[in-house]
């Protein structure tokens, strides 16, 4: 077991898991598929949150969506004000989720740095490009749009003048 001339700790045996890769592999999609789970159901939460929240701001402007009704307004006019306070919930939380993204990766990068030195290599945190955040925050602005338009259609067909 020991090397008598220099005194130092010599293997007998190597084993090299050759099937490492595909399980490493494996573990790689699993992970990704359930990464896009939770974002799947993340987003159904907002556009349902976003959805609640202009369900009662259309019931606090019944009255003034019923007098609009009474003058000719279409539902497609009267849901207008209710898209827009969507496509802002929207800006506003997706330029919120690429903020806090940003904020992540900038902290860390000093455990990446020093991790990175103990091993003597050169690893960095890679930042996001400009097409990743404008998806991000494209992505919100939409969640935001459908979960409006969607709760604003089904309760304008509610609301009808007495």
């Amino acid at each position: 077991m020991f090397n008598k001339r220099t005194s130092t700790p010599r293997a007998e045996h190597a084993r090299v898991a050759v099937e490492q890769g595909p399980t490493t592999n494996r573990d790689y999609y699993v992970s990704a598929a359930r990464s896009g789970a939770y974002a799947a159901l993340l987003g159904i939460a907002i556009v349902v949150i976003i959805g609640n929240t202009v369900r009662l701001d259309i019931e606090n402007r019944r009255e003034e969506i019923e007098v609009t009704k009474l003058i000719g307004a279409s539902n497609a006019f009267v849901r207008r004000p209710f898209l827009w306070t969507g496509f802002w919930y929207g800006l506003f939380g997706g330029l919120m989720a690429l903020a806090l993204v940003y904020y992540g990766l900038y902290l860390l990068e000093g455990p990446v740095a020093r991790l990175s030195g103990l091993y003597q290599s050169n690893i960095a945190v890679a930042s996001m490009s400009l097409a990743e955040a404008g998806a991000i925050v494209g992505i919100g602005i939409f969640l935001g749009l459908f979960g409006s338009w969607f709760t604003a259609a089904r309760h304008m067909r509610r609301i009808e003048p007495r």
